[in-house]
């Protein structure tokens, strides 16, 4: 493995990864069942438990209740639309965007509950077969299983969310990215680098795209727990230069 794929291959994961990050919470989103209570014609942003029913996730309504600036912002492009499950799901998303940009700056046991939890879905997706891999890769999977624990994930965030925690530097966390790299170069060779950089790289064994993805994390996990912290926090801060 060339050293100059080396010097931009910790960057490029962290990218990748930070993209991965958002199938969380777009899949969740995507649960019609989670939708099913609207009862108004209308979406009332100021009164949304009565516009769209008792059956909004809770994440939603503490976002509403812990940042009401922000949850104004995201929801004021909706007020006073269809209240349908496509438009249900699409504030949906557009909530979970922005918890999800607060999780750098969350509790260590919050960033840590993540990374395992983006373990057991590409777990399942493996065990599913490629063809759940790949709609994992496309953000269009997450096991039933698991989405008690991705409402989890969100009301963690929201709650323990803290502005005055220091984010790592690429300084402190591109050497673990590097060795990472290295790590799995050795066991999947090239297909770990164009699974990477290329979007929809066609895999023979379409099952290698969730063990890649899930050994990074579980790379990660291996770490020390204040070094894990630290390469997730850098990781998931991309979100907020990164265009999602």
């Amino acid at each position: 493995m060339g050293k100059k794929i080396l010097k931009r291959l910790g960057i490029v994961l962290a990218i990748v990864l930070t993209l991965l990050l958002m199938q969380f919470g777009k899949c969740y989103t995507r649960n019609t069942n989670t939708y099913s209570h609207i009862k108004s014609s209308y979406i009332n942003c100021f009164s949304l438990e009565d516009s769209m029913g008792s059956g909004i996730p809770d994440y939603i309504s503490n976002f509403k209740k812990l940042y009401p600036i922000e949850y104004k912002k995201v929801c004021s492009p909706f007020d006073g639309m269809i209240a349908n499950t496509e438009n249900a799901i699409k504030l949906g998303q557009s909530i979970v965007y922005s918890v999800m940009k607060k999780l750098p700056k969350s509790s260590d046991e919050t960033v840590i509950y993540f990374a395992k939890n983006f373990v057991k879905i590409a777990d399942m997706a493996q065990l599913e077969g490629g063809d759940a891999c790949l709609r994992m890769m496309k953000r269009q999977y997450v096991p039933k299983l698991l989405e008690k624990e991705a409402a989890k994930l969100m009301n963690d965030i929201l709650i323990t969310y803290n502005e005055n925690i220091l984010l790592p530097t690429k300084s402190q966390v591109q050497n673990k990215f590097r060795a990472i790299g290295k790590k799995l170069y050795l066991v999947y060779g090239n297909d770990f680098i164009n699974v990477l950089k290329i979007p929809n790289y066609p895999l023979q064994d379409k099952s290698k795209i969730c063990r890649i993805n899930r050994d990074i994390y579980k790379e990660i996990l291996n770490l020390p727990r204040g070094q894990a912290i630290k390469v997730l926090r850098f990781m998931t801060a991309l979100l907020q230069v990164t265009n999602l």
